[in-house]
């Protein structure tokens, strides 16, 4: 037996990164988060102000919670000798929040671009 072969056992498990678990759990609870805020919130009949205020709050929670765990999932694919399943997922999901949020951004600036343009129209 040479020298490499025994510094690396054949039969050896690689354990999951730790990273890349929180990071698909955080990006799952940031993709549901603001729809159970407005589902509680209109469940207790508040004004639609408040409602707004609660989906805009969740909104930006998501958006947070979607940056937090897109950073720990590229951590967790830095990892040597962990799985990368996990991270690579956490990756995934956390960009679609992300992603939600620029497509809300980027139509916002368009719709006020429109009104501003009609008004002096």
């Amino acid at each position: 037996m040479s020298l490499i072969e025994s510094e690396q056992p054949q039969n050896e498990e690689l354990p999951h990164s730790v990273y890349g678990i929180v990071s698909l759990n955080l990006a799952l609870c940031s993709i549901v988060l603001p729809f159970v805020l407005l589902v509680i919130s209109t469940a207790f009949g508040l004004d639609s102000e408040i409602v707004e205020a609660v989906f805009a709050l969740g909104l930006v929670c998501m958006v947070f919670a979607g940056i937090v765990a897109f950073t720990l999932g590229v951590i967790g694919v830095c990892q040597s000798r962990t799985r990368k399943v996990f991270s690579v997922l956490g990756i995934t999901f956390a960009s679609l929040p992300l992603m939600f949020a620029f497509f809300f951004i980027v139509i916002g600036i368009i719709i006020g671009f429109i009104a501003g343009i009609q008004r002096y129209w």
